[in-house]
């Protein structure tokens, strides 16, 4: 699906560019100002492979717990999740830029842009035991997050390709320094029930934090159509290549147990910090994590690789300083 997204993209983008460059004129325009503001936003597909072995690894915890429920408890009834975790599969850039054009072919620019997405999931699963005494245990994962964000201060070259006084076709290159950020958060409640009513519960809270620095270089093709005076539209498209590594930051664990549904008491608490890596836990998908114990295996560094095609819409404000 994500594969087929991108390929429509690129194909929009081509046949825009195609069709302005069809109707520019080759001419100059001397209405052309030096410099050029640029505000835009839009929307991104990425895989942050590392990152997202996190819900695949909850989704196999609860597998697992079926298996247990089918080898042990024989007779007890299970109900299948109401939904998978989600994964971070796209975000949002947004900024601005500021361009000086040298020549009629060659712009430099300096700009920052950030991107961000957080996924949210909430899914519940209950499995009926029976026998002597049959009860009910539900499992509530809710708040459910994966998130992600990047601020880059960016320098770019463009080539101006064909422009008009209306229209302008360019390619342009643009990189600077990745300061990412990535989190997962997880809260799960278990409820014991028999005859309609709650006799135990619990609650556990995890959540994990890293940041890091990386690197950012974009590619792409633009397209400006002039709109009024000097305010222009634009459209570029292109790819992010968008990586960072030695990610580190802190964790926390939390288990409250119920007295009843009204009161609760802290059982257990734990704090650390550590860099994050994906670890291999027997029976279980590789898990990406900041929290070692000693003996833990590590099967490779963690990656953040927010790398992915891209589509911008923006707006321009040409002026000159004369």
């Amino acid at each position: 699906m994500r594969g087929n997204k991108a390929l429509w993209i690129l194909l929009l983008c081509v046949w825009v560019c195609s069709g302005i460059h069809a109707l520019g004129s080759p001419m100059e325009s001397e209405l052309r100002k030096k410099f050029q503001v640029d505000l835009f936003g839009g929307m991104a597909f990425t895989n942050p492979t590392d990152l997202n072995l996190r819900p695949e690894y909850d989704d196999r915890y609860l597998v697992d717990q079926r298996e247990y429920y089918s080898t042990y408890f024989p007779s007890a009834t299970q109900g299948l999740p109401s939904a998978e975790f989600g994964k971070v599969k796209t975000s949002y850039p947004m900024g601005l830029r500021l361009r000086y054009r040298f020549s009629p072919l060659l712009s430099l620019s300096l700009g920052v842009k950030y991107f961000s997405r957080e996924q949210s999931s909430e899914v519940l699963n209950r499995f009926s035991a029976a026998g002597g005494r049959p009860y009910v245990l539900e499992y509530r994962f809710y708040p459910y997050v994966v998130a992600f964000s990047g601020t880059s201060p960016l320098l770019g070259v463009h080539l101006t390709l064909r422009s008009s006084e209306d229209y302008e076709l360019e390619l342009f290159l643009s990189g600077g320094p990745l300061f990412a950020r990535c989190q997962y958060e997880m809260e799960i409640s278990r409820f014991y029930s028999r005859n309609n009513t709650v006799y135990r519960a619990n609650q556990t809270s995890y959540a994990i934090q890293g940041k890091s620095t990386g690197l950012v270089l974009d590619a792409g093709a633009r397209v400006q159509v002039g709109v009024m005076g000097n305010i222009a539209l634009f459209c570029e498209g292109g790819y992010a290549l968008q990586k960072a590594r030695n990610l580190h930051g802190p964790g926390e664990f939390e288990l409250y147990i119920y007295r009843d549904m009204d009161t609760q008491y802290l059982s257990d608490q734990l704090d650390w910090e550590g860099y994050w890596g994906v670890k291999q836990l027997e029976a279980f998908a590789p898990l990406p994590s900041n929290e070692w114990e000693k003996d833990d295996p590590r099967v490779n560094d963690f990656e953040l690789d927010l790398s992915g095609l891209f589509l911008q819409l923006g707006v321009s404000f040409s002026f000159s300083l004369d």
